[in-house]
């Protein structure tokens, strides 16, 4: 499994009782009280979300534990899904770091450094994808390449090309902000990918380049280990959206997916397949986050003519003076009654499946390119699809029949186009994504 140390580590956890010794084994830690009698709490508060201590030959080391303090009772064990390694003895203090280096994994089918344009013909080298993106905590620095590792094997000595994501901040970054970089760039190539099950060989935090006889040289301050759940899809390169076919639209992605909250989101993703068994199967949750994200989708485009909204506004209007003069008449309400009246005029809307009609009408030939359905889409398949998921929302037990299931399939490729619309893709662009090779076709 990439990302996972081949030994064990030990070390010391420092506490306001002193230093805790550890043992960890992958990314199970056992944290020991030194004191034998008489037993004693010790509590270890977490700095950013992490055990900070240091390792018996000297590199600094972070468990991620989460907000709460760790609670050691002559030993605790902790089985965490991510630690940091420092690089150097000296100088590697990985309380902040400036930039983020994801190396190799599924990377690796996302970007090719050579193009082959003719047969015969000598390769030509595909430049390096640089962009930048700014929030409020300053900007970020995005270079995608691919770099050369010498001798990565034991057995023989050679070349590997891997590709790399490389993130500089202009702003200094704190442990607990890595999630927020790993999670954004992990939904992008999970999107590229269609695909939940992708991750990286290597991540490794960085420090500010180092220049040596005036040339730049990246610095790497410590090694993120991660703890996936799978392992990375096998989908061949081909059959991925490249970096290369969407490189004009990654800043608006990547802003998307960083401003993407869990309450107000911007972005849904959860009705990508889990890993490559997974896009064959559709099941009531998959048809919840079909849903979602169809939803999210929407709340983002207009769909229905300028005269049907403004007709619906009208009536909304109208509805709300109706109800501000019976507020102010001798029938009035107690004022909560009004609350939840004007409340429920906000959910007012063109039904949910007639939405998702003209949203399809707007993409349908790229859809059925994107996944052939077999079967003709109409406009009552997709009110069925709706119902049903209304249907099982409610309580009501329904079966899965055929029907439903390919709607399903096909809006999964209905949302496609609507996210590479709303990020800037062109249309061009898009009949050619359409044209990828079993990129959603299960």
């Amino acid at each position: 499994m990439p990302n996972s140390f081949e030994k064990q580590i030990t070390g010391i956890f420092p506490s306001k009782e002193g230093n805790m010794c550890f043992l960890a084994d992958g990314f199970n830690f056992t944290i020991m009280d030194n004191q034998v009698e008489p037993l004693r709490l010790i509590e270890i508060d977490p700095q950013d979300s992490f055990l900070r201590g240091k390792t018996r030959d000297g590199y600094d080391i972070g468990m991620y534990a989460g907000k709460e303090k760790a609670h050691i009772y002559g030993n605790c064990r902790y089985e965490t899904g991510a630690y940091v390694v420092s690089l150097k003895q000296k100088d590697g203090d990985i309380s902040y770091y400036s930039g983020i280096e994801f190396v190799g994994g599924t990377l690796n089918k996302l970007y090719k450094p050579f193009l082959f344009r003719i047969q015969g013909v000598e390769p030509e080298e595909r430049k390096t994808i640089s962009f930048s993106i700014t929030r409020d905590d300053g900007t970020i620095q995005f270079e995608i390449g691919y770099s050369v590792i010498l001798g990565r094997t034991k057995k023989e000595l050679r070349n590997e090309e891997t590709v790399y994501c490389r993130l500089s901040f202009s702003c200094a970054q704190n442990l607990e902000s890595f999630f927020k970089h790993f999670n954004a760039v992990k939904e992008l190539i999970a999107f590229m990918t269609f695909r939940q099950n992708v991750g990286f060989d290597d991540i490794f935090l960085l420090s500010p380049p180092e220049e040596i006889n005036g040339f730049q040289f990246v610095n790497h301050l410590a090694t993120v280990h991660i703890q996936y759940e799978n392992d990375f899809t096998e989908k061949d390169s081909f059959t991925c959206i490249g970096f290369e076919d969407i490189e004009s639209s990654l800043p608006a992605f990547l802003m998307l997916l960083y401003n993407n909250e869990e309450r107000k989101p911007l972005y849904s993703s959860g009705y990508i397949p889990k890993d490559d068994s997974d896009v064959f199967r559709m099941s009531n949750s998959k048809i919840r986050e079909i849903c979602s994200a169809i939803e999210c989708e929407l709340s983002h485009v207009q769909v229905c003519d300028d005269e049907v909204d403004s007709n619906l506004q009208e009536l909304i209007d109208s509805v709300k003076k109706i109800i501000k003069e019976h507020r102010e008449s001798e029938k009035k309400l107690p004022d909560k009654a009004y609350d939840t009246i004007n409340g429920s005029l906000g959910n007012w809307s063109i039904p949910a499946s007639e939405r998702i009609i003209a949203l399809y009408q707007m993409h349908w030939q790229d859809v059925v390119r994107l996944r052939p359905i077999h079967f003709p889409m109409t406009d009552s398949a997709i009110e069925d699809f709706i119902k049903y998921r209304n249907d099982i929302t409610h309580g009501k037990y329904r079966v899965l029949d055929e029907k439903i299931a390919r709607t399903g399939f096909a809006l999964m490729g209905l949302i496609y186009c609507c996210v590479l619309t709303r990020i800037g893709v062109d249309s061009q662009t898009i009949h050619k994504i359409s044209n990828i090779p079993e990129l959603l076709k299960s």
